[in-house]
């Protein structure tokens, strides 16, 4: 993760003016009680500090850092021991080992130790009276403020990103910080950090010795015994052994919602950015909620606005209530009014109550389940462009599975509208922005925008086929990553998603959509026929619709109206799929003959031109939305199941560039790794091959086993070499 909090960091950090130490340090330490007096008393007859010699005692000049341990820790013991500072503790963390927790895995294997560490208790903290040993108090789940000592001859840039990482366990393990603070000294000097959702914040260096006082203000502001002080949210407190958030109900009442498990139902690993975080919390009458935070750049639309328009759309998660905003970073960081770094906004902090439904789509524990969820997600979305509203974030966190016993609609949900926004606004309509949605599920095209800005190239705006393009991309991920029952794999395949740089990125997930897949030797799990034939139609259909805004990136049109002929039918293709599957997975079930519900005279997008349209041709006059039409026979059978988790149309052929011919079919687990070194630095020779057979699906295809193959962690081969080998196949 390093890498990752050093971009991050980098070009984030605000750097305070000159006011700050009195406007924000001393104000927020007078408020608990602390006055000038008292402190300039302390450091008279602490009998730390050298009045003669203005220096402290035994923090000397050192090229050896060991040195510097001991004098900083008694200073700050005797600083919380002497202001009565009882529910803060300083421990000499050094030379102990602080376990991390990674995302949902719950990973403990990396550790890391901060040379000094502010202990804290309370209700605020992991749990109110504890009586820990010194051991058990070592950890982020307790940590206040972690701090770090550099000598002057090794203190370097880097240590803010040594101490982020710090900050970011104390942000994860804790999940009620609005910011984390952290102090760096040297022998010399100390300045002051401050970890929040805009990034960094850094004070001016003090002189320690010249300026004793200004550094005893440093340490009581980040052991404070005021929670609120050190950026905890107040609002989330543990009583006894529960935990508890307190917030709006339905009704506009304050109330306390019980946090169920303690922990976080969902929060993103990044210190700078939304920071979204949600708790599942049960009401006093019972009900269950899911309360969501997150903070949100000035400027962009409130969520609560889009979820009041789509109150009752079915696929579409539901809110109950919401809070008005009242924090921003600028107020937490005491620099309201002053000048933020180049690119960089202010952020509000926005809560939701929104109606708990089931858990992610990749928690799901049966293929029926599965597509059912998937199903209804996509109908939802198309409901939401069909109201001028494109989500542009769509993921495995952001899927619902429905409640048990759901209604057809409401079996899979779409959630998390943070980055949602309407049509109707001109300054969003080309909005194509690398920065926006989950970075494993984006399309190429959003992925390459920022160097196609560069290039001088027509950015297209964000639409419905890129967000198509990311549910095809979620179902791939749950697919590949998971077996039929739900369990996770121990190696799963695709982790590339997540990472690497731009252009390499477009070149795996060129590879992935090209037709050209390799064989597995070993087989780690197999969902069925009717997932690999969703899958060849899905991936048919989004390497097309991807082809497609190549070809028309000068003449793609931009506004809801002009989309919406062809809109309609291309959600009926992807949603008509998604039916076939689950009518064919039924008929497994049953131990019956799979009938075809697609007949082969209806083909894809203008499957008999050979030629491109600038726009889209309109629909017959007969061709509505999804939403209008009946589901099948078939899964009315199925409604009532507990797995249950909408609706066939026809699609008309003028729609859309022209499909390819269908070829064997194809296994599931297709080339995702077709470099042959890792992702990272510069794209790799083979992207350029990749994107043109993307292009150009006419090249030829390799014959397929018609078992599903998926997950193997057999590495693929190259694909310069697999298409030479096409290639030749071909002339031969």
């Amino acid at each position: 993760m390093t890498p990752m909090l050093e971009a991050e960091i980098k070009g984030s950090t605000q750097d305070v003016d000159d006011g700050f130490f009195n406007r924000v340090v001393e104000q927020r330490v007078r408020r608990t009680g602390v006055t000038d007096a008292s402190i300039t008393e302390f450091v008279q007859n602490s009998g730390l500090y050298n009045n003669n010699t203005k220096k402290w005692n035994n923090i000397k000049k050192t090229t050896v850092e060991k040195k510097l341990y001991e004098p900083f820790y008694k200073i700050f013991q005797k600083v919380i021991a002497a202001f009565k500072l009882e529910e803060r503790e300083a421990i000499n963390t050094f030379n102990v080992k602080i376990q991390h927790i990674e995302g949902d895995t719950g990973d403990t294997s990396l550790k890391t130790s901060p040379d000094l560490f502010i202990y804290g208790s309370g209700p605020n903290f992991y749990s109110e009276n504890l009586k820990l040993k010194f051991e058990e108090k070592a950890d982020y789940k307790y940590c206040a403020s972690p701090c770090e000592v550099k000598t002057e001859r090794n203190l370097e840039e880097k240590v803010l990103t040594q101490v982020g990482v710090y900050a970011r366990q104390c942000f994860m393990q804790q999940g009620n910080r609005h910011y984390v603070y952290s102090l760096v000294m040297t022998e010399k000097r100390a300045f002051l950090l401050q970890f929040d959702r805009n990034g960094l914040l850094r004070s001016k260096y003090i002189n320690i010795h010249e300026n004793p006082k200004d550094f005893i203000y440093l340490i009581l502001l980040i052991s404070s015994p005021n929670c609120t002080t050190l950026g905890f949210d107040t609002t989330i407190y543990w009583r006894g052994d529960k935990r508890y958030i307190e917030t709006l109900n339905e009704k506009g009442q304050r109330v306390e919602y019980e946090i169920l498990k303690s922990k976080p139902l969902f929060q993103r690993r990044t210190i700078r950015g939304r920071g979204t975080l949600c708790w599942l919390g049960r009401d006093p009458d019972g009900k269950l909620r899911v309360i969501k935070d997150s903070w949100q750049a000035e400027g962009r639309g409130l969520e609560s606005d889009l979820l009041q328009e789509v109150e009752g759309v079915q696929g579409i998660g539901q809110m109950v209530a919401f809070e008005p905003e009242k924090l921003t970073i600028a107020a937490l960081r005491g620099m309201e009014g002053k000048e933020l770094p180049t690119g960089m906004a202010d952020r509000l902090f926005r809560r939701i109550i929104l109606r708990a439904y089931g858990q992610q789509i990749d928690k799901f524990t049966n293929r029926r389940q599965l597509l059912h969820a998937f199903r209804d997600a996509v109908a939802g979305h198309q409901r939401l462009w069909d109201r001028n509203i494109i989500h542009r974030d769509i993921s495995v966190n952001n899927i619902l599975i429905g409640e048990e016993g759901a209604e057809e609609g409401w079996r899979g949900l779409l959630i998390d509208m943070d980055m949602a926004v309407r049509w109707q606004q001109a300054a969003t309509m080309a909005a194509v922005d690398f920065r926006t949605g989950t970075r494993a599920f984006q399309a190429i095209l959003v992925i390459s925008s920022e160097m196609d800005k560069a290039d001088g190239k027509i950015l297209l705006a964000h639409d419905y086929l890129d967000d198509l393009q990311s549910f095809f991309y979620v179902f791939c991920w749950v697919c590949m990553r998971y077996t039929p029952t739900g369990e996770r794999l121990k190696s799963p395949p695709l982790g590339d998603w997540e990472t690497g740089t731009p252009s390499a990125l477009i070149s795996v997930k060129s590879a992935f959509l090209n037709p050209i897949v390799t064989e597995h030797n070993e087989l780690v799990n197999t969902f069925g026929q009717a997932f690999q034939d969703l899958f060849d139609g899905l991936r048919d259909f989004t390497r097309e619709m991807h082809r497609w805004k190549l070809l028309n990136r000068a003449t793609m049109p931009n506004k809801l109206e002009d989309m919406k002929p062809h809109s309609d039918k291309n959600y009926a293709k992807f949603l008509k799929l998604v039916d076939k599957a689950i009518v064919a997975l039924d008929k497994e079930q049953q131990g019956e003959q799979q009938p075809d519900p697609c007949p082969s005279s209806q083909q894809g997008p203008l499957s008999n031109s050979s030629e491109q349209p600038s726009v889209p041709a309109p629909p017959p006059s007969n061709s509505g939305s999804s939403q209008q039409i009946e589901p099948s026979s078939s899964m009315k059978r199925t409604r009532d199941q507990r797995d249950a988790d909408e609706n066939e149309m026809d699609v008309d052929e003028q729609d859309g560039p022209p499909a390819p011919k269908r070829t064997q079919t194809r296994s599931l687990r297709t080339q995702t790794r077709p470099l042959a070194q890792p992702l990272s630095g510069k794209a790799p020779a083979a992207s350029t091959n990749v994107v043109a057979a993307v292009a150009n699906p006419a090249a030829p295809v390799m014959r397929q086993s018609t078992r599903l193959r998926i997950g193997s962690t057999q590495a693929a081969p190259n694909v310069q070499a697999v298409m030479r080998r096409q290639s030749t196949r071909s002339r031969n």
